[in-house]
């Protein structure tokens, strides 16, 4: 692993408390964790989701929240827009869990759009819908954010050298 990507995963901090959520006390042994913000604790948080997800709601709806926290005057209103819509339709996690494994075997934009109907999601946003995969099939799915966009547009030109397949800053 080159030595500015290790910097970069070590720079990795993304605190969260998911007892924040106004109705975590709705979710009995979810939305209960700290997340202090290294690259640790959210490994650990991967892997709750993971074991959990496949027959408990409530872990789908702590990574939307987890993923919605650093903005605060929406992840609030945002989680709950889902959870209220997941629960009225009674969407079952075991469902939830199947399209976004079928998205992870196969990243197409049809798959995309049955994890968004799934949330109830009717924009074209991307950063909860992927969310999910990426946290339940990391090594397949890498999570996006803004310590790895910086690490790839300063590092993209070394790079890209002589290798067929080219980051894009």
């Amino acid at each position: 692993m080159p030595d500015s990507w290790t910097r970069a995963l070590d720079a990795y901090s993304y605190p969260v408390n998911l007892r924040d959520y106004e109705r975590a006390h709705e979710f009995p042994g979810f939305l209960s964790m700290i997340i202090v913000g290294d690259r640790n604790s959210t490994i650990t948080f991967e892997n709750h989701y993971q074991e959990t997800a496949p027959t408990n709601i409530a872990a789908f709806f702590e990574v939307v929240f987890w993923k919605l926290y650093s903005q605060k005057s929406r992840c609030q209103k945002g989680t709950t827009r889902i959870v209220d819509f997941v629960q009225e339709h009674r969407i079952t996690p075991r469902q939830l869990w199947e399209v976004v494994h079928q998205f992870v075997e196969s990243q197409t934009r049809e798959n995309l759009k049955r994890i968004r109907k799934l949330l109830g999601i009717k924009t074209d946003v991307l950063a909860i819908p992927l969310t999910l995969p990426a946290l339940a099939s990391p090594k397949t799915i890498p999570m996006i954010d803004n310590q790895v966009a910086r690490w790839v547009n300063h590092n993209a030109a070394v790079h890209n050298v002589n290798r067929i397949n080219k980051l894009t800053p």
